[in-house]
């Protein structure tokens, strides 16, 4: 059982700070329709087992960042920068200080009492949008309000829907950061020039001389090694930064001021970072040692942040989508480079569909239930084939939505619990 599923389902509800309730009534009168009157669980196939420990297993991170195409960054070493007012360099540039030290933290986390160690990993992501086309934070803007929200999280853990929860810090001596301008090989900002991208892009044949000049010294400002090495990073390793569950990830929501035109969730590759960790990641750890009864676990750091949020680290939690309502919804945004949709589709269901096809327990926690998410949440559920349970906590949904997403036997699912939430409206026989 993966530890987000044994953990963060079961622990006691943050608002009353009491043993996690079932609602055994709801449950009686769905029980017959999701199960749709079978009992046989899903066979595992061993392959696709493999698969989704890609995303809830401490070894495949630590292997990725070992791989040379990606280099983690050191928290500390980025939370000095940002007090030095100074804007983080691309991979090439950075010091050998900057980079997060993976040797001893494997071994930091492998010191860790067993029930934290398989909750979490020494490892953030951070989700966020370019500013510029040539650089994506020119003046350290984003780095500062990235160091001040994690400062605000994970070092004090400011967090209304976790009392008491302890900071990384208290079991780890660092944290390793993936932030794509300084973890993967990058091109030379200095030599950007507008006609490579963004409003001032001029398709390569209608380039003049002194145009074709510039971007080809800015094209081959990373080398052939550099450059095949960025795609491997961008298409072997994206999902996991993202997906996994015991990774943090940061989502910097927050635009600096005089970037007006720029939205984060209308931008393409933060839609997929950020959809990726909304499959199984957890909101707030609830770890509990081995022996000890359920209340006398302990809150961890949030694992999903918005740095828009005030007060809980994620006000805005959405529910999963499946790969079909990705494709749909992720053509109306805004790509640097427009080819990219497919590719980040294909890469989206590849990790949905991995993940969910073995995910055992799906937990939404004061989760706002939209027009249309029951049918997505039906989607999601139909790739589920292990699914056992499914928990809502703090959560009104409507009948309606609750028949679209019951609209199909789950033939696994053993339970279906309301925990301080409630349907308004009847659920039809």
């Amino acid at each position: 059982l993966a530890p987000f599923c044994s953990q963060d389902l079961c622990a006691p509800t943050s608002k009353t700070n009491d043993a996690a309730r079932h609602d055994a009534t709801t449950t009686e009168v769905l029980q017959e329709t999701l199960r749709g009157g079978q009992g046989e669980e899903a066979p595992q196939d061993v392959s696709s087992r493999a698969s989704y420990e890609r995303y809830t297993q401490p070894d495949g991170p630590f292997e990725l960042a070992s791989s040379g195409d990606v280099q983690l960054l050191s928290f500390l070493w980025l939370q000095k920068r940002a007090k030095e007012g100074k804007e983080l360099p691309r991979r090439q540039d950075l010091p050998p200080e900057a980079f997060a030290d993976m040797d001893a933290l494997r071994k930091a986390h492998d010191d860790l009492p067993p029930h934290i160690r398989a909750a979490v990993l020494p490892m953030l992501s951070v989700s966020y949008c370019w500013l510029e086309p040539g650089h994506p934070d020119p003046d350290g803007k984003q780095l500062r309000h990235v160091v001040e929200t994690l400062d605000k999280y994970l070092v004090t853990n400011t967090n209304d829907n976790a009392p008491d929860p302890e900071p990384w810090h208290s079991f780890l001596p660092d944290m390793a950061v993936f932030w794509d301008w300084g973890s993967i090989y990058q091109k030379d900002p200095k030599l950007f020039h507008p006609c490579c991208g963004g409003p001032g892009y001029v398709p390569p044949e209608k380039r003049s001389d002194a145009e074709r000049a510039a971007a080809e010294a800015y094209e081959t400002s990373r080398s052939m090694e550099e450059k095949e090495s960025f795609s491997r990073a961008l298409h072997d390793t994206m999902d996991v930064w993202y997906a996994h569950q015991m990774i943090t990830t940061i989502f910097v929501t927050r635009i600096p001021e005089g970037n007006d035109h720029i939205v984060y969730d209308d931008r393409g590759w933060p839609f997929f970072e950020r959809t990726s960790a909304e499959l199984i990641k957890p909101s707030t750890p609830y770890v509990v040692e081995d022996g000890r009864p359920l209340i006398e676990g302990r809150w961890l750091w949030p694992m999903r942040i918005d740095s828009s949020a005030d007060g809980d680290a994620e006000e805005a939690q959405r529910p999963p989508i499946a790969p079909i309502t990705f494709e749909q919804e992720v053509r109306k945004r805004t790509f640097t480079n427009a080819a990219d949709v497919s590719g980040v589709a294909s890469l989206f269901e590849k990790t949905a569909t991995q993940v969910l096809r073995e995910t055992k327990k799906i937990f939404l926690r004061e989760v706002p239930v939209q027009a249309g998410d029951g049918e997505r949440l039906a989607h999601v559920l139909s790739l589920c084939s292990s699914i056992e349970e499914l928990i809502w906590i703090f959560t009104d949904m409507p009948a309606e939505e609750a028949e679209a997403m019951l609209a199909s036997p789950i033939p696994t699912l053993r339970n279906l619990s309301f925990q301080d939430a409630k349907l308004t409206g009847s659920i039809p026989a």
